[in-house]
């Protein structure tokens, strides 16, 4: 049942034409992004043939899919651990949320893989472990590099303590 409505939303996607703001494609100013139609002889607004199409219910695709992944399973936004282990990997795929820290998410994959859920928004979990441990090996090579917060304490203060030299 879910698969034919997929397929009918699918056919249905193809079919709905691309909603733009009326004068939209002349100006550049006003720009393409919708916006419904006011003007009170707007031709648009009263759906007149041969002018764009307005956005109306039947256009929408069906209650029971709308909002689906492609796969027919539903995303759910994931912020910390227990919000992985609570999902159902046969309902749901599961997206990272974008402000969560690379070591977080490190953990998140490692659990997700456990679990068998797929996550959406890592297309190669190898690569990205690759490039995240790059990062931290960076980052502690930079951090050994740097003068400590109290070494830079005292450079600064036996600066402030050197006596100014006049100009005469």
């Amino acid at each position: 049942m879910a698969h034919e409505l997929l397929q009918l939303r699918n056919r249905m996607k193809r079919r709905k034409p691309r909603f733009m703001r009326q004068q939209g494609e002349f100006s550049k100013r006003v720009g393409i992004k919708w916006r419904e139609p006011k003007g009170g002889q707007s031709k648009m607004r009263l759906k007149k043939a041969g002018k764009r199409r307005v956005p109306s219910i039947g256009f929408g695709s069906p209650k029971k899919v709308r909002g689906l992944h492609s796969t027919g399973l539903r995303r759910v936004r994931i912020a910390n651990i227990n919000e992985l282990r609570r999902m159902n990997p046969k309902e749901e795929l599961a997206v990272l949320l974008m402000g969560m820290g690379m070591k977080k998410k490190i953990q998140l994959l490692d659990e997700a893989k456990k679990l068998g859920i797929k996550i959406l928004n890592i297309k190669n979990e190898e690569l990205f472990r690759k490039k995240v441990e790059e990062r931290i090996k960076k980052k502690k090579i930079e951090k050994k590099s740097e003068p400590k917060k109290e070494e830079k304490k005292h450079e600064d203060k036996a600066e402030e303590n050197k006596p100014k030299e006049n100009k005469q």
